[in-house]
Formats: structure tokens, C-alpha cells, sequence
């Protein structure tokens, strides 16, 4: 067989693995719209730490960490970048628990980050299909974006809080006027983008 043949044919199986990989992240995001996975996670986790159940926590949390690298398969490399941030305030929090040094706030931070990571996942995803004009799909992944926010909200506090209110409530307005754009969900994006990669 000519080489050109084989070097053809090694490039289209590496397409054809990231299609596969890209359809991967893509499913677990359709799941999470009915299952919630990533906040079930988290609220159990939470009521592990309760009970001083630090086994089932870390159990918890790492279940939540391969979901949020699961979740990135899909997702283009700047809104990876913000993942890998909420994966990372995880990862931190999982070796505080390790160590039996538990701090209530840099706990609830990185629950709201990863809350909020998930959000902007789905908002990713609502802009795409607007641009490829599924507008059904676009809502549908809008309404997980306020979804997860709403969820975010019970970690959160102060200026972070605030922001997540503001942002639940301008995406709310969008969803119920039906009237969403591209460039109208991209600004949220951007803001949701800024709260997970904001300094705690």
C-alpha cells in the first residue's frame, strides 16, 4: 500500500477517535439534564463530611472529579481551561479531607466553581446548537445552565452569590422570552467563565 494511503488512513481513524471522544462528553452532558450527576455528588459528599464519613466523601469528590474530565471531552479548549480550574479547587479539596483539614469555605468555593463549570459546559453547548440553528436543544441546554446556577447558589456567598442571582436572572429572561442569540449567550459565557476562574 503507498505511504500517502497509510498516512490517509492513520488521519482519518484520529478524526474519526476525537468524533468518538467529543460524542462521549456530549452524551454524559444529555444525562446530566435528567440524572443532576455532578450535584448529587456534591450534596453527598457534604452530608458524608456531616457525619465525619471521610472515606465516602473522597469516594464522592472523586467520582465528581472523572465526571467534570469526563464532561471536557466534549467541550472546545478555552471552556476546558475553566474546567480544569474547578477540577483542580477539587483535587485540593480532596487532599485537605485526606488530611483531615476540612475548611468549610474553600469547600463551598469549589463546589460553587464546579456547579458553575458544569453551567458554563451547557452553556457552551446551547450556543453551539443555536449556531448550527437547533433551537429546541439551544433552550434545553439553557435551562440546565440555570439549573446548575440555581445549585451553585447553596455554596455560595458575597460577591460570588451576587453574580450567580444576576446571571440566573437575565439567563431566566432569555429562556422565557424564547429570544436567545448567539451573541446574547456568549456574553453570559464570558461572565461564567470569570466566576470559576475568579481568585477565591
Amino acid at each position: 500500500m503507498p505511504k500517502y494511503l497509510i498516512f490517509f488512513a492513520v488521519v482519518m481513524l484520529v478524526f474519526y477517535g476525537i468524533e468518538e471522544y467529543k460524542e462521549s462528553g456530549k452524551n454524559e452532558l444529555q444525562i446530566d439534564m435528567s440524572r443532576e450527576t455532578l450535584y448529587n455528588l456534591l450534596e453527598s459528599a457534604k452530608d458524608d463530611i456531616s457525619k465525619n464519613y471521610f472515606d465516602m466523601t473522597l469516594k464522592q469528590i472523586e467520582k465528581a472529579i472523572d465526571y467534570l474530565k469526563k464532561v471536557e471531552q466534549s467541550l472546545d479548549p478555552a471552556t476546558n481551561s475553566v474546567i480544569d480550574q474547578a477540577i483542580l479547587d477539587m483535587q485540593k479539596v480532596e487532599q485537605d479531607i485526606r488530611n483531615r483539614v476540612i475548611y468549610e469555605k474553600d469547600l463551598n468555593m469549589a463546589f460553587a466553581k464546579a456547579m458553575n463549570a458544569l453551567a458554563l459546559a451547557h452553556l457552551r453547548v446551547c450556543e453551539d446548537e443555536l449556531e448550527a440553528g437547533h433551537e429546541e436543544e439551544a433552550l434545553a441546554s439553557l435551562k440546565a445552565t440555570i439549573n446548575h446556577l440555581q445549585h451553585s447558589m447553596k455554596y455560595s456567598s458575597g460577591e460570588l452569590l451576587e453574580t450567580e442571582v444576576q446571571l440566573v436572572e437575565e439567563l431566566a429572561n432569555l429562556s422565557s422570552s424564547g429570544d436567545i442569540t448567539v451573541s446574547t449567550i456568549h456574553k453570559d459565557v464570558e461572565k461564567i467563565r470569570s466566576i470559576v476562574l475568579m481568585k477565591d
